[in-house]
């Protein structure tokens, strides 16, 4: 078993690894097992382990310096001697002679049915339904009557369940699910279990006929036999994209077509049947995904700073915020780069980037700005990831500098979902001596003795109640309530937004004392704020 765990110099080939639903290995160069991720532990069994490494040491032979990748020898044969499972070996670090393991599936067609060998590795733990993999490997060749349709469903806001109300919930949404549709499928429905929130369904039935049974039998199901769920006010979103089954189109190209006509889909429209045309649209996101993925990859990051103040405009912190660069030296702004982020769950990987950056602009810190702390955000799900939360405490226990330099802002609504899981984090954290702000006060759900829980020091009272305050009393009043609340919990008040002198003196007026905003200052460059001491 394992002897270490191996360290990933790069956060996001970490992510990759162990969120990979393939088995997958890293070994050094004798063959040593060094680490392995969830979806390997049914190969790490005496007999199949020993082939592992047989197999793995001939792989290991086959490179050279010209081949990236090296296919070898079968791991895994079912009954009737097809490979199910072949290893590929890659160089994963030259100097240190580590190398990746990934065990990918063989997609042959075969008709025996699968043995309790296989089983694990083509039906979904969690539901029971067949998987993926099950998909593209076999199911994939039965003679569907055309026109038959494909259709992947998705839960599109799964992921806001998961943080607002638990991930335990969200796994208990996805399995009732899963038993329901085990309940509708026949001969003419096959339904499978894909990576996510996903489910494909392959009926035998034309695609104009399903408008009905999506729009109506499929909201109806997931709202009656989902509705005993706590959601906390939620509704369950849902999106699905078809096509037409064709013998000629593979597998992999019908799938694609499904998630780009899903791509298209929307709250108002949730399902789209595919068209030719989408290629276009999704072509261009593709585009714009890598150009954000390389970015993060070169990591091409600056933190551009926004001062904090005094209604005297003396500076009392700087909120750090996160601008990309592509390869041609364009700045990619957050609200382009960040919907990207979200959709591939990059949120560790970044916050990893910016971390790093900001302790790196702290060591060169130029006093001419003043000795103050400054802030960088997080999204709330980064703060769950065992290795970036362990990293942050370990970090801030061992540098006098961070606790007084560098705090953590946390939107409100990603504080209060996960409660359990945040508040001992937090907690922990701000025993470290983390200094936390809750950004966007007054958007969320917090509650008094929720906030009270969860170590808050600095409130930031969001530009929407500010923006309404000269002609709103309601919005006046919200604010002027946010900071008696503050002060009666000895915590610190920043508004956010703040814009023209009549905002300024009316926030003074309800007693607030510190500011961000276009009024003092923009985000600019740390080297951009410097030339202002320029000669």
């Amino acid at each position: 078993m394992l002897t270490s765990t191996y360290h990933f110099k790069s956060a996001h080939k970490r992510e990759l690894f162990y969120k990979c639903l393939t088995p997958a290995f890293v070994c050094d160069a004798k063959g040593c097992l060094l680490d392995a991720n969830a979806a390997a532990e049914p190969l790490l069994s005496g007999q199949q382990t020993k082939n592992l490494w047989h197999i793995f040491d001939i792989g290991r032979g086959l490179l050279s310096e010209k081949d990236k990748h090296c296919q070898v020898v079968p791991l895994i044969q079912d009954s009737s001697g097809q490979s199910l499972f072949l290893l590929y070996v890659d160089k994963l670090d030259e100097k240190e002679q580590t190398y990746l393991v990934r065990a990918q599936p063989q997609l042959k067609d075969f008709n025996q049915p699968l043995g309790m060998r296989e089983r694990p590795f083509f039906y979904d733990a969690l539901t029971g339904l067949a998987n993926h993999y099950a998909w593209y490997r076999r199911d994939q060749h039965r003679q569907y009557t055309e026109p038959s349709a494909l259709v992947l469903i998705k839960l599109h806001n799964l992921r806001a369940i998961n943080i607002l109300v638990g991930m335990q919930s969200g796994d208990e949404l996805l399995r009732e699910l899963g038993e329901s549709f085990k309940a509708l499928s026949n001969e003419s429905m096959h339904i499978y279990r894909f990576p996510g929130a996903k489910f494909l369904l392959v009926l035998n039935q034309p695609v104009d006929s399903l408008k009905k049974w999506l729009y109506e039998d499929l909201s109806q199901l997931l709202s009656e036999q989902l509705s005993f769920h706590d959601l906390q006010g939620m509704h369950i979103e849902w999106r699905a994209g078809a096509t037409l089954y064709r013998h000629q189109v593979s597998a992999q190209a019908l799938m694609e077509e499904c998630s780009i006509a899903m791509a298209h889909a929307s709250l108002s429209q949730p399902y789209v049947c595919y068209r030719n045309e989408y290629q276009v649209v999704i072509a261009h996101r593709n585009r714009q995904q890598n150009r954000i993925y390389q970015a993060l990859e070169d990591e091409q990051l600056e933190l551009w700073l926004q001062p904090q103040t005094l209604d005297s405009g003396k500076v009392v912190g700087y909120e750090c915020l996160c601008r990309l660069k592509d390869a041609n030296g364009e700045i990619i702004p957050p609200d382009e780069f960040l919907p990207y982020v979200d959709l591939n769950n990059w949120y560790a990987w970044l916050a990893q980037l910016v971390w790093a950056r900001a302790c790196e602009l702290l060591s060169d810190w130029d006093e001419r700005l003043g000795n103050v702390p400054i802030s960088i955000n997080l999204a709330g799900p980064e703060l769950l990831d065992e290795r970036f939360y362990q990293m942050l405490l370990k970090r801030y226990s061992q540098s006098a500098l961070l606790r007084q330099r560098l705090a953590l802002e946390l939107t409100e609504t990603s504080m209060v979902g996960q409660l359990a899981q945040t508040k001992q984090r937090l907690s922990s954290l701000a025993q470290a001596g983390v200094t936390v702000l809750i950004d966007d006060f007054g958007t969320g759900h917090a509650s008094l003795a929720q906030l009270v829980d969860l170590s808050i020091s600095v409130l930031k009272i969001d530009r929407l109640f500010v923006s309404h305050v000269l002609d709103s009393a309601i919005h006046s009043n919200i604010i002027k309530a946010s900071i008696q609340l503050a002060d009666s919990l000895d915590m610190r008040v920043i508004v956010e937004g703040v814009e023209t002198a009549e905002e300024l003196e009316a926030l003074k007026a309800l007693g607030c004392k510190m500011f961000q905003g276009f009024y003092f200052g923009h985000p600019q460059p740390y080297q951009k704020l410097l030339e202002q001491f320029n000669p």
